[in-house]
Order: structure tokens, then C-alpha cells, then sequence
């Protein structure tokens, strides 16, 4: 019954059905689909971003932990020669460098070793006991301590660590292991151990705070509400965005996750893992992923881990899923409406053709005839077009046969851009076109890559056999280079870094360059293309080449090449050469791709050849501070018995002062205080003048007894914090005992520690009762005299005036007086009164600085000057008639810089032997014995010559910069300076 009203349906009727119908079917399954599918697709995109950014951010705290870890792994390994130094030579030796490393690598909160006793002292036989050097900050400034522990065995840690002997980063701690005082911070320790010899001789470690790299993991947020934190091995909380969890572990704060999942053990496995499941923190269903950070060689992996909301990352795929249903309703309304007005103009024009086209149907193609209408209508258009379709199929026919033929130039027109037979025929043409064509590429590509693969073979092995003779590798590599490039010109540039200064590239080959070239040997980062390319690290290709850059010569001539390339020579982004490539040919993109794989070998190549130069140079360095420490240890051997000798004289001032102290005690009164005012001492002398026992002063303050009605609270306070600052006070201090006022003169001093800190303050008193009554006295005199002087006031004033008189008188007479006074009278009452006459023009420097006195030593050049800048400023300082305080000065400056300078020169002539130093010393001996009879007769204020001193000063230095220290420079050039 339905096949029977379906076969007799129109045509119109059959396309509503059929067409439109199965097509909004396949319409609708497709849009449910895609839109399934996209869902899908957001998610799992969402899921892989995840784990791509937790992968990451683990690589990014590896990498922060693994900085640390490589520095103790160096020093670790360098320590291995310490067994070649004597033991108080590597302990100071490796103190230095301790220092510089903690300085140089802020993120350390403690740089530490520990020594196995029984390792460095032969004489010593434990198992047990340990030297340890500590490096810490405190207060802004670096200091260190050294100490000897586990005496009495080894703590359970270090146990450990000892017998493992593997490299190891501990359990985050709350600073567990702090020797000083400071904030308690978060932190772990990375260790390394020292094994020489195959025997375990120590460990190096550094204590790190967690801050930065707290810091770092709460930045990781790829999505809205989405956190992350880091687990130690152990499982304890690094990071979180709720603090209370730092410092507990996984276990303890979510039993639930943890009993279900074992996320411990999966850590200290190193397992990768990601679950969705409920997050406590936030109470949604989340996704967690966990990545595992490894840290040097450790066995103790960490985890970090990105926590996302599911529906955070189903939001997109949701959004995107609501609109395909949007999109596709619309979609199906236009399709019913365009598929329903095509059917029934379809079914018009096909029942008047019915009969043409089953003859067409039948392949009849050649035997149809072209349909003749006169109707201007529907009807007629299909006609028309039918007629059209008729004759456009007899061409394709055609077309089609001579493309069977092989004939692929045959043109066709198609009958129009809707014709799907032509324009297939036409896109058949086209791709055997094609396919002739890709099939002459693949021949192309296949010959490049045999060309690049036999070259780098080629190569490799040059790299290979000359990896020991830097110049001997360049020459190889670009002589064969260019060769096999087929170029005219090729150089090879390698990065000189031994001064970190003046780091440069040097050429070390060239090919075929003229001798203009070669000149320029030294290139700057920056500088010339080639310092271009190291700058910006990217291969630079030309055409259009700089007039003057680069010449090709030939038989017939010179001519600038037509490319030119330069390729940076890198490894692990670090630039160790460029390679440069000129040629009349154009270097092709596979050349230059060649270039840059070859280029990554070259660099390896150049750094292992600098690693084996530097090594052989430190080898000989190592050897000659061998052969410098043997001296070294003779001089200390000199100056440990001068040391001997010291301290012999030290003890018995020692004795002295002792006897100076007992002698103090007795005839003063002395009291001790801590900072805060409290008496913690008391000498029989004070107590005897408060006729008290001294038990009974200690433990009172300072205030009490005391009168200090002149000071306000605010003075005292002034008083006691000038002395806990360390600044000596001195006062007069009245008390009242058993009725009798007494009066003490004290000095106050703070008593340093090793650190020049106060820690208590000693007071010093001598009574002076009877001396500041005789002073009441004087005071109550002086008041009389103040009267009797007030009288006399008015009497003097008549005096006063006759003496006026008299002055104006004698001014009248000098202005009478016409004769000058010679030079030499003034040169004389100069002298008379301790001034100078000039010199030298006014303008010009007492004694010029010139190239004469210069020995071309910067040390000695530089002491030199100062010397003569001081006596220039001793001579401006007499013209200009300055105070004595600043002429005392400068001549204490002069006094103090020669003899440092004076000894400085001394110490290099016992150093370096110098044959004369006996007589050098004289002269040096007459300048220091003028100068401190100067100093001596102008403190005193007694009768001098300046001028004579001045010319003195002038004269010597003049004669013994130029002349006597002119003989030493050759000595002293040869030992190195």
C-alpha cells in the first residue's frame, strides 16, 4: 500500500519527501554529532592543557631546585683536591669560596659542609665527629662559623645521609636546622656528599627558603578558580592557597583522597597521575592533575599539582553545544524552504523533457536530437538548456576521449561553473598535471636530502678527527665547506671569552679572502654583520651585499659576490662561532638549512676543544700556586715566630696593666653597670665612701642615690642612650650621705665586645668635695670682682677716648711714611710669623704632576700621586693662611700615606730581592725624619722655616720619584707587577 502511493507520487511530491526529508535527517544526526563531538573535543583539550601547563610548571621547579642542586654538586666535586693543599691552607681556601658562592646565589639561606674528622686528621680514629663550616646572613650582612660536632656520635639525619652517600633534598622543614637568630621561614636543604677516593669524606649543603618558589606555584592558574600546590616525597604541603596546610601532610588533610587513591605512594614512586574527584578546599568536583618534579639524582621525587573545576572546563563545550542547536534550527527552516521551491520548479520542466532523457538515460547521446521550442517561459529555458546540455555533452565527450589519449594540452570549455562533468574533467587534467609535476619534486627533495645526509656524515667525521686542534678543525671544516657548497668564499669566527670583559669573535679560518679581510681579526658582539648574527642569534641571508664588504678575486678580476649567508654556530641557545658563506651562485634553502644542523655539531665540537684549553691552562695554574703556597708557607712559618715574639711582649704588658688596674681600684672609685643602669660590680673604695658593704650596692640602679634634679627624664634618657651607643660621658655627680654632701667627678665608658658592641658600662669617680667648695668660693669671688669691674667700666671710658686720639694720630703718621718694605723683609716677617711667600705663579701647582715621575706601575703611580696631592694642598693651605687644626691635618695625612707607601715598597724589595733596598731605605728614612721634626716643632708652636721645609719637600720628591725609584720598575715588572 505505501510503495503503491509512493510510486504514484509526482515528482514534486517524491523530492518533498525523499529529498527534503532524508536530508534534514542527515542534517540533524550530523549537528548532534559535531556538536557531541566538539563537547568531547573541548574537554579533552581542557584536560590536556592542564596536564601540559602541570608538566611545565614542574620543569620550572625542577629547574629553580636544580640551580641550587648543581652549585653543591660543583663544590662537592671541587673539593676533591683538598687533599693536595696543607689543612689550614683548603680550610681558608675554601672559606673564600664559600663566601663568594653564598653572595653570589641569593635564593641560599645557609651554605654549610661537614668534614669526617677521621678523612682530614690522620690522628684521628672515630667513626664519629665531624668539621663543619657555616655560612648564614644576619642583619643584612654575611657571616660564617666553623665547629666541631657529633663528638660523641653521629645524629640520626646524618646517619643517614652517611650511609647512603647518594645526592639527596631533605623533608621541607620550619627552619629545623637554624644556628642563629632570624625568622622562622619554611625551607629544605639540598645535599651532596663528598666522596674521594671511593671513601665518603662529607657533605656539601645549602638550606633554601620555600618563598619564591611558593611564589611561583601560586602564579599557575590556566583556568578561572582553578589553583595549584606542591607535595614533597613525603606528601607534606610545600604550597597551598590555604597556609594552615604548609608543613602537613596530604595524609592528615585529606584522608579521604588519600585512602582511596594512595597519592603518597604513587608520589615517592614518581608516578604521573589525574583523577576527577571532590575538593575539599572549594566543595566542586574538580580535576586534579599531578606531576612529578625530579630534583638532580635524587631518589625522593616532589609532585606538583593543578586543580581545575569540571565546570569551568565544560563551560565552553557547553556554550559551543547551545549554539550548534541554534545554528542548526535555523538551518533546518532555510533548508525545507529552499529544497521545497527547487522541487517544484524541477517538476514543471521535467515532465516536458521525460522522453528526451531516457533516450539521454540510455548513453543515446550522439542519436538525440536538439529539442525546438518558441516559448519564452520556464518551459522554454529548460528547453533551451537542455539543448545546451546536449551539445556541451557531445564536446565533453570529445574532451574525454583525447584525455584518454594522453593528450593533456587539449582545450575544453565547460558550459559553465556549475558544469561538474567539465569541471571534473577539467580538475582530472589538472591533477594528472599535477601529479607529473610532484612526482619531478619528489625527485628533487629526494636528491636534497641525500645531498644533506651525506654531508653531514661527511662532515661528522671531520669534526671527529679534528676535535683536539682548534685551528686545524676550522681549516678542515670550511675548506671542505666550501667545496661542498660549491661557494667561492667561506670563514669561520669563534667566540674568545677568556676575558670576561672583552668578549669577542676572532676568525680562526678563512677561504679564499684577500688579506683586507683578514686584517680584522677581532669582531664586538653587535659589530659588523657578524656580530649582528651572534647578537640576534638567526641566520642572516643576503642579496643585496654592502659595497666593500666582501671582494671574490679571480683570473679575471674582482666582483662582489651575489648572496652572502651567515649562520650563528649555537648550542643550547649559546653562541660559540658564526660561520660565513659567500658565492657568484645563489645558496639555496636547503643549503642554508644544512648549515644550521652542522652548526649545532661545530658548537659542540668548539666547546669541547675550549674545555680541553682550559683545562691544560688550569692545570698549569693548579701547578704554579702549588709551587706560590710552598712560598707562602715559608713566609707564614716567619711570621708565626714574629707572631711568638709578640705575644711574649703582649703578656708582659699584660702583667702591667694588671699591676696599672690594682694601682686604679685603689685610689678611684669604680663601679660597674649593665646597659640598663643596674650595678653588677663595686670596688672597695666606693663602698668605703658610702661606708656600706659592697654586696649591698649590687643590684640597684644607677638613678637611685643619685642627683640628677638638673636633668628632665628626657636628658637622663639622652645621658644612658649616648652610652649604650658607646660615647664615653663625663659629669659631676652630688649625693648626700649621713649628712655630708658629696661630690664625685665620673667618666663613664662603655666596655666593647669582640664586636666593638657595648655590653657594660664602667664608671671611674674621684671625689672631689674640697675642690668644688673652693669652687663655690671662687664663684661667690668672682660676683665682688663683677662689681669692682663695673666701676672701673666708667673710668675706663675717658681712657678710651685719649686712646682714640693717640690711634688717630699714628694712622696719620703711616700714611706719611713712603718706603716699602723689600721682598726680603717681607719674606722674613713671614717667616717670623709662620707664614709663606709664594713659590710658584699663582695658579700653578706647587709640584707638577708629569710623566718623569711616573714608573709605569699602576700601584706605585697611584700612591705616588696622592703624595703629591698632599703636599700641594700643604703648600695652598700655608699661602692661604688656613687654621693650624687644618694644617696639622694634612700634615698628619702627608705623615701617615708616605709611610704606608714607604713600607709598601719596602715589603717588594725583601719579596723580589732588591740589591739596593738598603740605601732606598735611607732615603726614604731622611723624607719620614724631616717631616716628623716639622710635624713636631709646628705642634709645639716653636720658631720654623717654611719655605726651607717646603723646598725640602719639593727637591726630594723631585729627585727620587724621577731618579732612585726609576731603578726598581724593571725588578718589579718581572715579578708581575
Amino acid at each position: 500500500m505505501a510503495a503503491k502511493f509512493f510510486r504514484n507520487l509526482n515528482i514534486n511530491g517524491q523530492m518533498l519527501i525523499f529529498v527534503l526529508g532524508t536530508t534534514m535527517l542527515i542534517f540533524i544526526l550530523s549537528i548532534v554529532y559535531v556538536s557531541y563531538s566538539s563537547r568531547h573535543m573541548a574537554y579533552n583539550e581542557s584536560v590536556t592543557l592542564v596536564k601540559t601547563v602541570s608538566k611545565s610548571s614542574a620543569l620550572q621547579v625542577e629547574n629553580e631546585l636544580n640551580k641550587s642542586m648543581d652549585v653543591v654538586r660543583t663544590m662537592a666535586q671541587m673539593y676533591s683536591v683538598y687533599n693536595y693543599l696543607p689543612e689550614e691552607q683548603w680550610k681558608g681556601l675554601f672559606i673564600k669560596m664559600y663566601k663568594n658562592v653564598f653572595k653570589d646565589n641569593s635564593q641560599f639561606y645557609k651554605l654549610w659542609d661537614s668534614w669526617e674528622l677521621k678523612a682530614i686528621d690522620s690522628t684521628y680514629t672515630k667513626d664519629h665527629g665531624r668539621y663543619v663550616v657555616t655560612y648564614f646572613r644576619e642583619n643584612g650582612n654575611i657571616r660564617h662559623q666553623t665547629n666541631l660536632r657529633s663528638l660523641e656520635g653521629d645524629p640520626t639525619i646524618y646517619a643517614k645521609i652517611k650511609k647512603e652517600t647518594t645526592e639527596l633534598i631533605w623533608e621541607p622543614y620550619w627552619d629545623q636546622f637554624s644556628e642563629d637568630v632570624g625568622t622562622k621561614k619554611f625551607m629544605t636543604s639540598l645535599s651532596v656528599p663528598m666522596i674521594i677516593g671511593g671513601e665518603y669524606t662529607g657533605i656539601v649543603a645549602v638550606d633554601i627558603t620555600m618563598d619564591k618558589i611558593q611564589e611561583d606555584v601560586e602564579k599557575i592558574k590556566p583556568f578561572d578558580e582553578s589553583y595549584a600546590f606542591l607535595l614533597s616525597a613525603e606528601g607534606v604541603f610545600v604550597s597551598y592557597p590555604d597556609k594552615e596546610f604548609i608543613g602537613k601532610t596530604f595524609a592528615a588533610q585529606m584522608p579521604e583522597i588519600e585512602s582511596k587513591y594512595n597519592i603518597t605512594d604513587k608520589i615517592k614512586r614518581g608516578e604521573n597521575i589525574d583523577l576527577v574527584l571532590h575538593d575539599p578546599l572549594t566543595g566542586k568536583n574538580v580535576l586534579m592533575v599531578f606531576n612529578r618534579v625530579q630534583i638532580g639524582k635524587t631518589t625522593t621525587p616532589w609532585s606538583i599539582a593543578i586543580t581545575v573545576p569540571i565546570e569551568v572546563i565544560m563551560s565552553k563545550a557547553n556554550r559551543g553545544f547551545v549554539i550548534s542547536m541554534i545554528v542548526a534550527l535555523i538551518g533546518l527552516i532555510i533548508l525545507f524552504v529552499v529544497i521545497f521551491r527547487i522541487s517544484r520548479s524541477i517538476s514543471k520542466s521535467m515532465q516536458h523533457t521525460t522522453q528526451l532523457l531516457k533516450k539521454m538515460s540510455l548513453g543515446e547521446i550522439d542519436s538525440v536530437e536538439q529539442l525546438k521550442t518558441n516559448r519564452a517561459d520556464e518551459i522554454g529555458q529548460m528547453t533551451e538548456s537542455l539543448n545546451k546540455l546536449i551539445e556541451g555533452l557531445n564536446r565533453t565527450a570529445h574532451f574525454a576521449k583525447e584525455i584518454g589519449k594522453g593528450n593533456l594540452e587539449q582545450e575544453f570549455q565547460p558550459l559553465g561553473n556549475g558544469d561538474v562533468l567539465g569541471n571534473a574533467l577539467l580538475d582530472m587534467r589538472k591533477s594528472l598535471k599535477t601529479a607529473a609535476e610532484e612526482e619531478e619534486k619528489r625527485k628533487e627533495e629526494g636528491e636534497k636530502q641525500r645531498w644533506a645526509t651525506e654531508g653531514l656524515a661527511k662532515f661528522g667525521e671531520i669534526l671527529r678527527n679534528n676535535s683536539n686542534d682548534l685551528k686545524k678543525l676550522s681549516f678542515q671544516l670550511m675548506s671542505n665547506l666550501v667545496n661542498y657548497l660549491e661557494a667561492n668564499q667561506g670563514a669561520l669566527f669563534v667566540i674568545n671569552d677568556d676575558n670576561e670583559e672583552d668578549v669577542y669573535f676572532e676568525i680562526t679560518s678563512a677561504i679564499a679572502y684577500n688579506r683586507e679581510k683578514l686584517v680584522k681579526k677581532r669582531i664586538k658582539i653587535g659589530e659588523d654583520l657578524v656580530g649582528r648574527c651572534a647578537h640576534e642569534r638567526m641566520t642572516i641571508y643576503m642579496t643585496d651585499i654592502p659595497e666593500d664588504y666582501i671582494e671574490i678575486t679571480s683570473g679575471m678580476g674582482t666582483a662582489n659576490p651575489r648572496c652572502l649567508v651567515l649562520v650563528p654556530v649555537l648550542l643550547n641557545d649559546e653562541v660559540y662561532g658564526i660561520i660565513e658563506i659567500a658565492s657568484f651562485k645563489n645558496i639555496e634553502k636547503h643549503q642554508i638549512e644544512f648549515l644550521e644542523k652542522i652548526g649545532e655539531s661545530v658548537a659542540s665540537t668548539i666547546s669541547s676543544v675550549r674545555v680541553n684549553e682550559k683545562t691544560q691552562k688550569l692545570l698549569l695554574q693548579s701547578q704554579q700556586q702549588r709551587e706560590e703556597l710552598s712560598a707562602q708557607e715559608e713566609e707564614m712559618r716567619q711570621n708565626l715566630e714574629e707572631l711568638q715574639a709578640t705575644q711574649e711582649e703582649s703578656l708582659r704588658k699584660e702583667f702591667e696593666m694588671r699591676g696599672l688596674v690594682r694601682a686604679l681600684s685603689t685610689s678611684t672609685c669604680t663601679v660597674e653597670y649593665d646597659l640598663d643602669g643596674r650595678i653588677t660590680s663595686v670596688n672597695e673604695g666606693m663602698a668605703q665612701l658610702l661606708g656600706v658593704n659592697p654586696d649591698q650596692i649590687v643590684g640597684a640602679y644607677h638613678k637611685d642615690g643619685s642627683d640628677f634634679k638638673n636633668l628632665t627624664p628626657e636628658e637622663y634618657e639622652i645621658f644612658w642612650s649616648s652610652l649604650k651607643n658607646g660615647v664615653t660621658q663625663k659629669r659631676v655627680t652630688h649625693f648626700v650621705h649621713n649628712g655630708r654632701d658629696i661630690y664625685l667627678s665620673e667618666t663613664y665608658t662603655p666596655i666593647l665586645n669582640d664586636d666593638d658592641v657595648p655590653y657594660k658600662i664602667l664608671k671611674i669617680g674621684f671625689e672631689i668635695t674640697d675642690l668644688q667648695k673652693r669652687d663655690f668660693e671662687a664663684k661667690k669671688s668672682e660676683k665682688e670682682i663683677i662689681k669692682l669691674k663695673n666701676e672701673i667700666e666708667t673710668q675706663s671710658e675717658l681712657i678710651e677716648k685719649l686712646e682714640n686720639e693717640v690711634e688717630e694720630l699714628k694712622q696719620s703718621v703711616d700714611n706719611q711714611v713712603d718706603a716699602k718694605p723689600d721682598k726680603d723683609t717681607q719674606e722674613t716677617n713671614a717667616k717670623d710669623k709662620g707664614k709663606l711667600a709664594p713659590l710658584v705663579p699663582e695658579g700653578e701647582p706647587f709640584i707638577e704632576k708629569s710623566p718623569e715621575l711616573e714608573t709605569g706601575i699602576n700601584e706605585i703611580d697611584e700612591q705616588h700621586s696622592r703624595i703629591i696631592t698632599l703636599v700641594n694642598q700643604l703648600y695652598e693651605a700655608f699661602i692661604a693662611e688656613r687654621s693650624k687644626k687644618e694644617i696639622r691635618e694634612i700634615i698628619k695625612n702627608l705623615s701617615d700615606f708616605s709611610s704606608y707607601h714607604f713600607n709598601t715598597e719596602e715589603r717588594y724589595f725583601k719579596q723580589f730581592g732588591y740589591e739596593k733596598a738598603s740605601e732606598h731605605q735611607q732615603s726614604h728614612n731622611l723624607f719620614t725624619d724631616e717631616l716628623a721634626k716639622f710635624r713636631k716643632a709646628y705642634q709645639a708652636g716653636k720658631s720654623f722655616d717654611i719655605k726651607e721645609f717646603m723646598l725640602f719637600l719639593q727637591n726630594w720628591i723631585l729627585k727620587h720619584f724621577s731618579t732612585d725609584d726609576q731603578d726598581f720598575v724593571e725588578l718589579f715588572i718581572q715579578n708581575g707587577l
